[in-house]
């Protein structure tokens, strides 16, 4: 596994590695993916809180041999490893956590779609409280988050205090606004998970921090299984829409590792095929973008020049234009609706395909999303909430959500939890463009160019990021990735200051 360059910028940051390891620094005109620099296997593994346990591997991999055999009974031994593994609290979590969102028997019969088909065999050994065994780890994640946060051993530097006890202060009214629906039928717990999955951001953050090498092992190894999915989607009906979180790591993992052109390169020409041709022929639209987004924005950021105002200043402005880009087609997607069915043929062009998507589709339920919201506005969360929609000059009762990251957290959290969650996406997609803009480390840019992603530019149409069995993985490793990476500059400043 390659190693990370310094977490500083600059000529700094690479003279304190250099000074650490004794080796010598490249140039300083030239900003090189970390693996071109290699380093003995053996690196991460001599620390402590190695990210790759395969213990823990190992029990998820008999989980997913029992989800395909026997999937009504793998339903509670999935709860019991999630429970074990939340409650353990590491990084070596994070991977094993990953493969227990899957269900082969499941996975085997879907596609990229929302189409699940489940035989009568397998629907014969549910009884109706299975659905408690999954909503109950999203609930332990903010609980044991809590009990972290006030233990005095926990690792508290550069944790965004006051923005958690605003979290947990969002968190009284989720609970009280569930108390209130329970009995009306709805997915009471819906909302919840939702707004727990959001503050799986701070559990990542609580835990043990990592040193560059072994963040590099952690973004390898969900890499790895980024190439295993995607690999089996390429060469059959396998699908999970944990795709569409890995998808933008596989990317970044690929297009950082391609860039050293070394033998070494070869998994990562590999994985950038296969994630690629998934992309552009077996989903959405969206999500190719997705993968473009990531290639671009992983050479952009290996490319730009060493000193550390032009990277910084570099990275924000494509963040920030990425964002405003992405609000622009939103409101174009509200207010240049198609409500009229077109005589022709359809549209043949790849634009023309894309604007029929945005305004004869997205647009209409983002409308009918809005209007709902300021209309029947709520301070408590409403979960699983319909609304009207204009389709084609008819009304329809629309209940499958809005298919936008931020009309879902205000739709299904309301109007106090909702714009907390939405600040705490927030803060982690600037917080991950500091890694950016100031960590050579690769797999710590891997990480943050795939939150970003999935929050930015995934958030337009792909709410995946804040479901359960989906996006908690990536949000536990940008935490941890962020925290890391702050804390690795930290020290290494340290140490260039005890040497002057």
């Amino acid at each position: 596994m390659s190693r990370g360059d310094a977490t500083l910028t600059g000529v700094q940051g690479r003279m304190a590695y250099a000074t650490a390891t004794g080796t010598v620094p490249y140039p300083a005109a030239v900003r090189r993916p970390s693996a071109v620099a290699p380093v003995r296997r053996e690196a991460g593994r001599s620390l402590a809180n190695d990210p790759i346990n395969w213990w823990l591997i190992g029990l998820a991999g008999v989980y997913l041999a029992w989800s395909y055999y026997a999937l009504p009974s793998s339903i509670w031994a999935r709860l019991a490893l999630v429970i074990m593994l939340t409650l353990r609290m590491k990084p070596d979590i994070i991977i094993p956590y990953c493969l227990s969102c899957l269900q082969l028997k499941l996975n085997f019969t879907e596609s990229l779609s929302d189409e699940i088909r489940i035989d009568d065999g397998v629907m014969a050994g549910l009884t109706g409280f299975e659905s408690y065994a999954f909503a109950l780890p999203p609930l332990l994640i903010g609980v044991r988050s809590m009990f972290a946060f006030t233990n005095s051993r926990t690792d508290h530097r550069f944790f965004p205090m006051g923005l958690y006890v605003l979290w947990l202060l969002g968190a009284v009214l989720v609970v009280i606004g569930a108390f209130t629906i329970f009995r009306t039928g709805r997915g009471w717990t819906g909302a919840m998970r939702m707004y727990s999955i959001v503050g799986a951001v701070f559990y990542g953050l609580l835990m043990p921090r990592l040193k560059p090498e072994q963040i590099n092992r952690l973004a390898a190894g969900l890499a790895t299984v980024c190439l295993v999915m995607f690999s089996l989607n390429l060469a059959g009906r396998f699908g999970s829409r944990m795709l569409f979180v890995l998808g933008p790591l596989g990317a970044a993992w690929a297009a950082s590792g391609s860039l050293s052109l070394s033998r070494k390169s070869v998994f990562a020409f590999a994985l950038l095929f296969v994630t690629g041709s998934v992309s552009l022929y077996r989903a959405t639209f969206m999500v190719f973008g997705q993968w473009v987004w990531t290639v671009i924005t992983t050479v952009v950021n290996w490319s730009c020049p060493v000193g550390p105002k032009q990277v910084a200043y570099r990275m924000h402005v494509h963040v920030l234009a990425t964002a405003l880009f992405c609000m622009v087609l939103f409101l174009f997607g509200i207010a240049r609706q198609v409500n009229e069915k077109s005589s022709g043929e359809g549209p043949s062009t790849f634009i023309e395909r894309i604007e029929g998507k945005l305004y004869a589709d997205r647009g209409p339920i983002w409308s009918g999303c809005v209007r709902a919201i300021f209309e029947e506005a709520s301070i408590l969360p409403t979960p699983e909430r319909g609304f009207v929609i204009q389709w084609f000059g008819q009304e329809k009762f629309w209940e499958n959500g809005p298919h936008n990251l931020v009309l879902e957290l205000l739709n299904q959290l309301g109007w106090v939890a909702g714009p907390i969650s939405i600040i705490v996406l927030g803060y982690t997609v600037i917080a991950s463009t500091g890694v950016l803009a100031r960590d050579d480390n690769r797999g710590a840019r891997a990480i943050a160019t795939a939150i970003i992603c999935s929050i930015v530019v995934g958030g337009l149409t792909l709410p995946y990021i804040v479901q359960d069995r989906q996006g908690e993985v990536m949000l536990f490793a940008a935490g941890l990735a962020i925290g890391s990476s702050r804390v690795n500059r930290l020290e290494s400043l340290r140490m260039l200051k005890a040497r002057a």
